[in-house]
């Protein structure tokens, strides 16, 4: 089959052990991003399967149209970015594997250390060091201050225990039945996000990006912070009001910000206002891009290769589209 791959930086997939599930068939890799239609309609002309790294690339009916030869689109975790209704019309299968078992650790691993960094100013500190200035300010140790956590699934529940090893107060906020695990799990749950808002010194954002959740951290939220507290996100930039971060650090609550997610991605204006804020620690989206991660992910995307390829495609996402006779 003609596999075609997208929006690898840096040629990393061919270097996995994984890569070796897709020996015997034709593999492109495409290292640039790009979301031209007509760009990626050439690119694309002769895909038969496309692999997907998360959500770098929409997917969208007016590219779909002119794929003529696509038959599968594999990749994993949550596919707000692809055109399910287009792709079941046009006989494409899509499989995504939602890995219900496992959390994203190295999302967990790097909010923690985005916490570490943040509160102790470790970026601003090694450049004053870099710029011939010993030491530029004092930091916040994390012992005794509340952490927050906003969501409580795979990943919230995993930062929640970097929390409490580092002798933190976790408070958590959630759906009900999030709120009911935390709660098996021993740890408090506000009585409200109000008090939520107002109590936590760290707040950490970890919730998937679905239409009840768009916007779902409010201007009058952030306002509600301390202002010496931090806001974390290493989820989705749209789990937050648009353009209310910026304000709010503009305001002074919260005090600080470290976020690893944009409403724009790839972000590459360095006049943006999260990147020129002294008080924010920014990192370009790697929440998930570790070698161990990816070879943990990509086995299972090109697992579905494999079972496609044998006539039996798994962890599809649109059923249906198997009920069309085929072409």
């Amino acid at each position: 089959m003609h596999i075609t791959i997208l929006d690898d930086y840096f040629d990393t997939l061919r270097t996995l052990d994984c890569f070796q599930k897709l020996q015997g068939h034709q593999v492109d890799v495409w290292t640039d991003h790009v979301q031209d239609v007509d760009l990626l309609a050439e690119r694309l002309k002769n895909t038969e399967v496309l692999v997907l790294i998360r959500e770098r690339t929409q997917i969208r009916a007016a590219l779909l149209d002119r794929l003529p030869h696509l038959k599968l689109i594999s990749q994993r975790s949550v596919y707000p970015h692809i055109d399910i209704e287009a792709c079941t019309r046009n006989g494409v299968i899509v499989s995504s594997d939602l890995h219900s078992g496992t959390p994203s650790y190295a999302t967990a691993e790097l909010t923690w250390g985005l916490i570490i960094a943040a509160m102790r100013q470790i970026p601003q500190q090694v450049h004053a060091l870099q710029a011939g200035h010993w030491q530029m300010g004092i930091g916040h140790t994390l012992r005794g201050k509340t952490l927050g956590i906003h969501g409580y699934g795979r990943i919230g529940r995993t930062v929640a225990g970097y929390g409490a090893a580092f002798g933190m107060r976790v408070l958590v906020w959630a759906r009900e039945a999030s709120l009911s695990r935390a709660i098996a799990d021993r740890y408090d749950v506000a009585s409200d996000k109000r008090t939520f808002y107002a109590t936590c010194d760290v707040v950490s954002l970890h919730m998937r990006l679905v239409d009840a959740t768009r916007g779902i951290v409010t201007a009058e939220d952030l306002a509600r912070m301390k202002p010496t507290a931090l806001l974390v996100n290493t989820s989705r930039a749209g789990l937050i009001e648009p353009g209310a971060l910026v304000r709010a650090l503009q305001a002074g609550r919260p005090g600080m910000a470290a976020v690893d997610v944009f409403e724009q991605e790839p972000l590459r204006d360095p006049k943006h206002p999260l990147l020129t804020m002294p008080n924010v620690v920014c990192t370009p989206h790697i929440g998930y891009v570790t070698r161990d991660e990816y070879e943990l992910q990509f086995s299972d995307v090109f697992d579905q290769i494999v079972s496609y390829s044998q006539g039996h495609p798994i962890n599809v996402v649109n059923p249906t589209v198997l009920e069309r006779p085929p072409c």
